[in-house]
Parts: C-alpha cells; structure tokens; sequence
C-alpha cells in the first residue's frame, strides 16, 4: 500500500520468483589416449541446464605439451568434450572448471580432471635376413617406456617350391625382443612381413611393419664315396636344391694304410664351388680312406 504520509494509496501486489538453485552431481575424471575425444555428462536437477567452462593443463606432460583444450564462454549442452593430444612422453592432466547455467542463473563451479596418455613414438628396427630354421630378433625403439607390442605376420613373397612356417600372430601385448624362429622349405628366399601395433598405458599407438627374409633350407645328395689310385685326384659332385651353393669341408684318415699314410688331403675353411676334389698318395701296403666332412654354404647360411 503506498502512503504519502497522509492519504494511503491503492494497495497492490507483485511476486517475486525464485529460481532453484542448481545442483550438479560431477562426472568426475577421465583417462584418454592422445588424439582422442573424452566425454563427460554432468547431472543437473533442474532440466535444461547447459554449461561454460575454462581448461588449462594441471599436469604437463614430460618431453612436450597438451593441446587441444579451449574454454567455453557461451553455454553449451552436455556432454562435455574435446580432442585432446599429448606430445610428451608420460600422462598429462588438464583440468576443466565448469560453471552449471540454468534458467539465467549460475551454478557453483565444479572441476575435473582429464589424464592424457603420451602419443607412442617408434623407432621401427627394420628388416632383418635370416638362415631357415634361425631366430630373428627386432628391437623397436619406443618414446614410452613400457611399451609393449602386438602382431600379426603373413608371407608376402612365398619362395620357390615350398613354403615358410613358424610365424604366428601376437594377440597379447608383449616386451620386446620381436623374435620368431622360421623356417623356409623352398629354394629361393622368402618374405614374412610383420605388422607390429605398440600399445603402452592402454592405448595403442601407429602400427609398423618390418619384413624378415628367410633363406632357403639347403638340400644335399650326397655324391658318395670313391675309389682312386695314389697319386690320383678324386672328384664329388654334390647336388644342392639351391642354385650357387658352395662348399667348405676337414679331411682326416679314417682308415690309416698298413706301413705308411695318405697324405695330400687338407681342410677348405673358404668355401668353394663344387667339385670337390684333392689329389691323394697313399705309401703304405695296403688301402686307406680319407672321410671328408663337407658342409654346404649358400648366402652365409650353412647347410647340413
């Protein structure tokens, strides 16, 4: 009622509306791989509510920094999200403080945390050429320490007339050496390629590939045993299922001649081309051998 002092006015009414106030439950923290979205939905008790925000790194990252987050100055729907990337070799953290907007109004600000996880970086190890039936070891160099490694393998050029075995994929992350033992049962080289995926806190980085060359498994017929006169040479032909095999061998009496020896026989420790072949003398009365022991060469791996 309005008053002059004297005469009262018309009285009259007017209402006050009270908006609620706004109570946020926090969806808390989130851990991401780097170059990926985290996503967080506050719960608001007043239907509608919509939010501002600022970030900043709370945590920075070893070795690098976290990009990607922004502030929010016109209020938006949940959920809340970004694409955050870490360039750093362990986890950062950017903290995002959050205002709940409803009906004009603001809320109490609340904050939470996102944890990035470090970009794996590799130094691939590269190829690698091994004798069938040999181990190959490759040692990938990772920018995470920990990093560990999954796998799949296929033969991506098949040798000659047979095939290559002993490659199986990796399904459960592992620490390095990479190592398989192959085996190839043609005659020319082939090529098993693997394709290597790091994983390190959960997160899988940028697969690599490396190819490992696999000799073939040399294949001998023997050429047998001969009969010379002393003062002769002697001549063996082995045949090999590899084109350019060659030989090295130790020679050594195994039957010695009665009243005397066989000499002219010697060890080849430098490999060479076939034949095998040495000029022998035998002083003694009666025959003697000579068992030479040859092993086959073909591209630095011996056979047996």
């Amino acid at each position: 009622t309005p008053s002059n002092g004297v005469c009262p006015g018309a009285s009259f009414v007017f209402n006050v509306t009270v908006r609620p106030n706004i109570v946020i439950t926090n969806p808390g923290p989130q851990t991401i791989c780097s170059a990926t979205s985290f996503s967080r939905t506050p719960t608001s008790n007043i239907s509608g509510t919509q939010y501002t925000w600022t970030a900043a790194i709370q945590s920075a990252p070893s070795g690098g920094t976290i990009t990607g987050f922004s502030n929010n100055t016109v209020a938006s729907n949940a959920p809340i999200s970004q694409t955050l990337t870490n360039a750093g070799t362990t986890s950062g953290t950017v903290r995002y403080t959050v205002t709940p907007v409803a009906n004009g109004c603001n809320g109490t600000p609340f904050t939470f945390d996102i944890t990035v996880q470090p970009t794996i970086v590799i130094t691939n190890p590269g190829p690698q050429t091994i004798c069938s039936g040999a181990s190959f070891s490759r040692i990938p160099t990772s920018s995470v320490a920990s990093t560990t490694y999954t796998w799949t393998a296929a033969i991506t050029s098949a040798p000659t007339a047979g095939t290559i075995t002993g490659f199986s994929n990796n399904a459960t992350a592992s620490v390095a050496p990479i190592s398989q033992t192959l085996t190839n049962s043609g005659t020319t080289n082939g090529v098993v390629t693997y394709t290597v995926t790091p994983v390190a806190n959960g997160c899988n980085g940028t697969p690599f590939t490396f190819a490992i060359t696999v000799q073939p498994t040399i294949v001998i017929t023997n050429p047998g045993p001969q009969t010379i006169c002393s003062g002769a040479s002697f001549s063996r032909t082995p045949t090999s299922n590899i084109v350019g095999t060659t030989y090295t061998w130790t020679a050594a009496i195994q039957t010695a001649p009665t009243s005397g020896t066989i000499t002219g026989f010697s060890n080849n420790a430098v490999a060479s081309a076939a034949p095998i072949t040495q000029t022998l003398t035998n002083s003694g009365t009666t025959f003697g051998i000579v068992r030479y022991t040859v092993t086959p060469v073909t591209a630095g791996c011996l056979g047996t």
